[in-house]
């Protein structure tokens, strides 16, 4: 027997339990695997990262333990019919997490069989909350950003008269999440004030007064003040009887006192009440508190508002598909351009590249310089690296720090996408000296290519993250590209 005979008859390497236990242990998703009864057997120590739990805590127990109980009865029954058609598939659901709340998590199902049994399920599951929080986060401000020009288009449609001032505090009280109560005061002329509209109060009642600015604390320049209930007011007694009596001041906690501005000058006081707390009326309720006032203002003097409404349309069609910080396209405009991208590339037989980018040493910046220096490097490598891409692609920001890149009509792998990669490469390690950080920065690049790695979107995305943690798993700070 002959040498080349030997070693073909030689063992390949064998997967002992310690390497495999090894293995699973480095997981960054968690995996729990669950018997034909649906009880856990088996919970990978990222458990720990993931949910907060040892693994010991979930063995033994059952799906509904680790699914939020909000979403037991839907998941179980979606569950359900993927065993019963032996198809696995991906969900997305709440976990509840070991401090008493809960994470997004993205999970993948399959299905275990031996000899055409069924004998459990595997259950890969990622950690998406700040995904979900970022999406959520940013449908909130388009739902209110909405709302706030369909006011806007009901103040201009109204007759500038007591029904409409009721209406834009009615609304105000609504979209400001703290307010509770509210009034609006409109100038009668040399510094003469009175209320024209109430929520919560005795309107009748309190249209009797007459109050200056500074019977009301405000003097000088028209600015939002936040007024403590219990602080005093330089009213004659008989005013002050009156606002004690159906004003409630002696029950308001905190009042938002929004000035209504016409020309630089007060022309009306938006109030807003509140209650319960002292610490009442945050940053984002004075910027809507503030953004009602203005749109008051603005239907008062119509013909002024013409101009500014467009721009106003503009920036809120932008903030629904641009990310607020760097002002690249965000994750749903990115998603939506890949879409068009592959149709276009499966009609013409042409090829697309998508590269996931996430940066390697951001954390240690915030950490070491704080947040503010993170957003200004976060642009910097933002601007850089859609400075390194052709004007028909697109860069976009998917969230936190991660980034993708849409290359349409790719030819050349090497000569086209990877060369691109690596000028992004380039584009993020530049961005430090940039801003004036020593810290170095860089990035992991995964590249999945269309139709090579993918048929659609999802799987194309798959591909190219994969790819990319392939990279961070080879010491992060490089380029990969899907399969290899």
């Amino acid at each position: 027997m002959d040498d080349a005979d030997s070693e073909a008859d030689q063992p390949g390497p064998v997967v002992t339990d310690d390497v495999l236990r090894r293995a699973l242990a480095s997981l960054r998703d968690l995996l729990v695997i669950v018997d034909d009864a649906m009880r856990i057997v088996y919970v990978s120590p990222s458990v720990g990262a993931v949910m907060g739990y040892a693994p010991e805590q979930l063995i033994g127990r059952t799906l509904r333990d680790v699914i939020h109980h909000d979403e037991h009865d839907a998941l179980e029954q979606l569950i359900g019919e993927r065993f019963a058609s032996r198809a696995g598939g991906v969900i997305v659901h709440r976990s509840p997490h070991a401090d008493g709340g809960f994470r997004y998590l993205e999970t993948m199902i399959q299905l275990l069989e031996e000899h055409g049994r069924f004998v459990g399920a595997a259950f890969s599951a990622r950690d998406v909350t700040q995904r979900i929080a970022e999406q959520l986060r940013l449908e909130r401000e388009v739902a209110f950003r909405g709302a706030l020009v369909a006011l806007t288009n009901e103040l201009l449609g109204s007759m500038v008269d007591a029904r409409f001032y009721q209406h834009a505090l009615e609304r105000a009280v609504e979209l400001v999440p703290d307010a509770q109560a509210g009034s609006l005061l409109l100038s009668l002329g040399e510094d003469t004030f009175r209320f024209e509209a109430a929520v919560g109060y005795d309107l009748e009642a309190l249209r009797r007064l007459t109050l200056t600015l500074s019977d009301i604390g405000h003097a000088g320049e028209p600015r939002t003040e936040r007024v403590q209930g219990h602080a005093p007011l330089g009213l004659e007694r008989e005013k002050l009887d009156v606002l004690e009596r159906v004003g409630r001041r002696g029950e308001i906690r905190v009042t938002l006192s929004v000035p209504i501005t016409l020309a630089g000058e007060i022309h009306g006081l938006l109030n807003l009440d509140h209650f319960d707390r002292d610490d009442a009326f945050d940053d984002d309720d004075r910027s809507t508190a503030e953004a009602i006032a203005a749109q008051v203002s603005a239907a008062v003097q119509r013909r002024v508002l013409e101009a500014e409404l467009q721009a106003e349309h503009a920036r809120f069609e932008r903030l629904a598909t641009h990310d607020a910080l760097t002002e690249l396209p965000n994750r749903r405009l990115f998603l939506d351009r890949l879409g068009q991208a592959l149709a276009a590339a499966g009609r013409k037989g042409r090829r697309v590249a998508l590269l996931f980018i996430d940066l390697d040493g951001f954390k240690q910046v915030n950490d070491r310089h704080g947040h503010e220096v993170g957003d200004t490097l976060l642009r910097q490598v933002a601007a850089r690296m859609a400075a390194s891409l052709r004007a028909e692609d697109t860069i976009a920001r998917l969230g936190g720090d991660e980034f993708g890149a849409l290359l349409i009509d790719v030819q050349q792998e090497e000569e086209d996408a990877v060369v691109v990669a690596r000028k992004l490469l380039a584009a993020v390690a530049a961005a430090p000296a940039a801003v004036g950080i020593a810290t170095e920065v860089g990035a992991s690049i995964g590249v999945a290519f269309f139709p090579d790695d993918g048929k659609d979107a999802d799987a194309l995305l798959r591909a190219a993250d994969d790819a990319m943690y392939r990279v961070k798993s080879a010491g992060k700070l490089g380029v990969r590209k899907a399969g290899a």
